[in-house]
């Protein structure tokens, strides 16, 4: 579970002290310290040990517990001086020395720290403690076969060692040995029966396994202990969300307790961070990433973790950028590679992807993830080989389902369907508990014609079908998220068979159609979720697509529901001040934004939040609230590209642009952040850097559809016509029913002068939506500019008749009722639009035409007088 592997000898089971000469003598006080420490009263424990050295500075015992404690602690000045004081009187003690190799590591000086290992096993090479530290060390610089062998050397130089069972434990675990790294934990349990470290590991590798039971029995055995407990929370969180296909709230309430906690030793806090990306909220460890990075800026494993954190977020730029920076620290670095390919892989860069796990698994060949990733990247790339690589990974491991699984769904994309049915079963041997396999097995297997097969399975799925359909569900979601739009239903089918009553399933699929930029479809599905569960989460869902729709009532009503069920949820409240902000309800803006900030006090995104929605007319309160934001962080990119709008909004591009060039040289990866500096750039007539802009954002996020939107109409207005073409037919693949993507392709194909093209766009729309409003107007003025004013006609009578008082649809019938001469329905027409709109000059224009044909000249002389008088305001 990405466990620094340089933090494992600050373990807080202390051994009295052993020198190179034998036993030390210890102290009753030393013994009290000892106590205190093991029951994880650090205080106290540092108390007494100070208190006995203070008594007998010469005491050796004392002083490498106090060490050991300062370690703990991070208090790695003391634990230095102590170990010195200690190698004053005795150059030679092999303990003093292994803690000052600690404290190097502890300091992430990993190079260093290993050196200083390297020298104290060579010259103590029968001291299992200066071996097991070595193994540490080759550890954290990735040389984990040399790291193995160095860990089984100190146990065979003693065998009563725990920690060293760890080590073993956890190297074992690195190298993918999960069944040989429980048998380690086992043996570091029965040595260290009242540690918590070994049930933790013990717990995860259980998960890995498939033995959930067991894996929950050691969690919460390591809860029992008072020290460390984030960590022993995260874990427990962990083990007990692989039950669920959804969060448990027991899972929640570890999760929102360990990150609550205060935790300042940097080893602590990398590891949180490393917690937060593996239970997919990785958001959750920026603050501790940030720190680490501030203050130990040459950790390999700092970059590492914040490396994996930003792909877990998929900010894949910044991860590439990330696992860059860690192999200057580390050249070589397999797991730097590792994300290197995980990364172009999400990027559908396969190429790149095939090339980076290639190194990767030059220095880690045995390595099950990295097998399966670039079997991955090799089907998806349309590649030779990724039936070796799945081959390699079941020799290798043939007791884990992963590599079958993948196998499985590969043969069913290809309608191999009896394969993929031989390898569901080897699945479902392996974890015969797990609901998933079996819901996936059953898909198959209805696939084949076995429905009482496909009964019996979804029959032990029993309970779990609503989850399992929602996991299922998620992957059509993704499916549909690379435009592979036939998988993604087909996937979405299978999971309604698994149970139809799955909200989990409706949410997905509401998420899609959002996605994709159908909100009438994503309306049915929301409103099928709400009828199996009434949630927060799917009331939020809900009120945007709503909102998507224009209809704001509504989507206020799902967030007060919201509220109700989740009282004072900062998201959701920010989210109805936008919503009132739309229907200019300014108190009720007001309001909630008060309410999510004091939800969440000093949440800096809620007050930037909070600025912009303040709008043009409340420019000097936003400017207010930026400035104070970003005089406490003057390196918050989001409030400086809000800030730049600001500036536009009140015509001063000077600071705006001031801002954008700050923003844009914080390198900011948030796509919102890019396009409003976009934006503000466009405002500014910095057309090339607007486009620059963007490009960037499409570069890091390829499936963008507000980039590839806003990209296309700036290329239409600096009339690069093919270039918005390109963006436009990007943007449909992603989104094949989204009507206003068609109708912006058909007005561009009109400007390429392929009127046909542009009106079978059209056609399709209307064919989807006889009463969508934009595409009969856009359609009805194409047919008339190319002299089909009958068609034409028939296109404004229904806008007509959809809304009888549109004055530009009147007027505009009424023009192609002129070329037709129906004077008399141009009469009619031109009243009706004068009469919704008194200012239209147009219409005045069109009845002086049909008035002077029929021979009205003097009514004629008024409407034209009229026109000309209108055209002057």
């Amino acid at each position: 579970m990405g466990y620094r592997l340089a933090g494992i000898a600050c373990i807080v089971w202390v051994a009295c002290a052993v020198s190179a000469r034998g036993q030390e003598t210890v102290s009753d006080g030393v013994r009290q310290a000892q106590a205190c420490f093991d029951r994880g009263e650090i205080d106290d424990a540092h108390r007494l040990v100070t208190d006995a050295i203070d008594a007998n500075g010469d005491d050796v015992a004392a002083r490498m517990l106090r060490a050991e404690i300062g370690i703990f602690r991070f208090d790695l000045d003391e634990a230095s001086a102590d170990a010195r004081a200690i190698l004053a009187r005795n150059a030679e003690h092999v303990g003093a020395r292994y803690i000052l190799a600690r404290v190097i590591g502890r300091r992430f000086h990993d190079t260093e720290a290993l050196a200083a290992h390297e020298a104290l096993a060579e010259s103590a090479p029968e001291s299992a403690q200066a071996v097991r530290g070595l193994a540490v060390a080759l550890a954290a610089v990735e040389r984990e076969e040399e790291a193995l062998a160095a860990a089984q050397r100190a146990i065979e130089l003693d065998d009563t060692d725990g920690r060293a069972w760890v080590v073993l434990a956890r190297i074992r675990a690195e190298l993918d040995d999960t069944v040989g790294a429980v048998a380690a934990y086992d043996k570091a349990i029965e040595r260290l029966p009242k540690a918590h470290r070994p049930y933790q590991g013990r717990a995860l590798a259980l998960a890995e396994l498939g033995r959930l039971d067991a894996a929950r029995e050691d969690a919460e055995r390591a809860l029992e202990q008072p020290i460390e407990r984030p960590r022993a929370l995260l874990t427990f969180a962990y083990v007990i969300g692989q039950a669920d296909s959804v969060q448990p709230k027991a899972a929640k309430d570890a999760i929102d307790e360990a990150f609550a906690a205060e935790v300042t030793d940097p080893d602590d806090r990398l590891d949180r961070a490393s917690w937060a990306s593996w239970l997919g909220e990785p958001w959750r460890g920026k603050a501790d990433l940030a720190a680490i990075l501030e203050t130990h800026p040459h950790s390999v494993d700092a970059h590492r973790i914040h490396a994996r954190s930003l792909l877990a977020r998929y900010r894949t730029h910044d991860a590439l950028q990330a696992a860059s920076a860690m192999l200057e620290r580390l050249p070589g670095s397999w797991r730097a590679h590792r994300i290197r390919g995980r990364a172009h892989l999400r990027r559908r860069d396969y190429d790149a992807a095939i090339e980076a796990l290639d190194t990767a698994l030059e220095k880690h060949p045995r390595s099950y993830p990295l097998l399966l990733m670039r079997a991955a990247a090799k089907h998806e790339g349309k590649r030779e080989g990724y039936d070796a690589d799945l081959a390699t990974a079941i020799e290798l491991f043939p007791d884990r389902p992963d590599a079958y699984a993948q196998r499985a769904y590969y043969r069913e994309r290809a309608d191999d369907w009896k394969a993929a049915l031989a390898d569901r079963d080897r699945t479902v041997e392996l974890r015969p508990d797990n609901t998933l396999l079996r819901a996936f097995r059953a898909v198959t297997r209805k696939r084949l014609g076995d429905s009482d097969g496909a009964a019996a399975d979804l029959e032990r799925v029993g309970a779990r079908r609503t989850f399992e359909a929602g996991a299922i569900a998620r992957h059509a979601a993704e499916l549909a998220e690379d435009a592979r739009h036939a998988e993604a239903e087909r996937r979405m089918k299978d999971a309604l068979f698994v149970s139809a009553d799955s909200d989990l399933v409706y949410y997905a699929k509401a998420r899609m159609a959002d996605d994709a930029e159908d909100p009438k479809e994503a309306l049915v599905a929301a409103n099928r979720m709400i009828e199996l569960r009434d949630t927060a989460a799917n009331r939020a869902l809900r009120s945007r697509i709503f909102g998507s729709l224009e209809r704001l009532d509504d989507a206020v009503a799902d967030l007060d529901r919201a509220l109700e069920l989740e009282p004072g949820d900062a998201r959701t409240l920010v989210s109805r001040a936008y919503l009132h902000r739309s229907r200019e309800d300014t108190e009720a803006v007001s309001r909630d934004f008060k309410a999510a900030l004091a939800a969440a006090p000093g949440n800096d995104t809620i007050r930037c939040q909070r600025a912009y929605a303040c709008g043009p007319e409340r420019s000097d309160d936003a400017l207010d609230e930026l400035d104070a934001v970003l005089e406490k962080d003057p390196r918050n990119a989001f409030a400086l590209s809000i800030r730049a709008l600001v500036y536009m909004m009140t015509d001063e591009s000077a600071k705006a642009m001031k801002d954008v060039e700050r923003a844009l040289a914080l390198r900011p990866s948030v796509p919102d952040v890019l396009l409003r500096i976009a934006q503000v750039q466009r405002g500014a007539d910095e057309r090339d850097a607007s486009i620059e802009t963007l490009d960037d954002v499409l570069n890091r996020y390829p499936y963008s559809l507000r980039a590839r939107e806003f990209r296309a109409y700036e290329r239409t207005v600096d009339e690069d016509f093919e270039g918005a073409l390109e963006d436009v037919d990007a943007a449909l693949r992603r989104a094949p029913k989204c009507a206003r993507f068609r109708m912006r392709r058909a007005d561009i194909l009109m400007r390429l002068e392929r009127p046909d093209d542009a009106l079978e766009e059209l056609d399709a729309v209307i064919a989807a939506d006889p009463k969508n409003r934009d595409a009969r107007s856009q359609r009805g003025y194409l047919l008339a500019m190319r002299k089909a004013f009958d068609r034409a006609l028939e296109d404004y009578d229904v806008l007509v008749k959809l809304d009888p008082k549109d004055a530009q649809s009147l007027a505009t019938r009424a023009w192609i009722h002129v070329q037709l001469e129906n004077w008399d329905e141009v009469i009619e027409d031109c009243d009706a639009a004068i009469e919704a709109d008194p200012k239209l000059a147009v219409a005045y224009h069109y009845r002086g035409q049909a008035r002077a044909a029929l021979g009205d000249q003097v009514g004629a002389g008024e409407d034209f007088e009229r026109y000309e008088e209108l055209r002057q305001r």
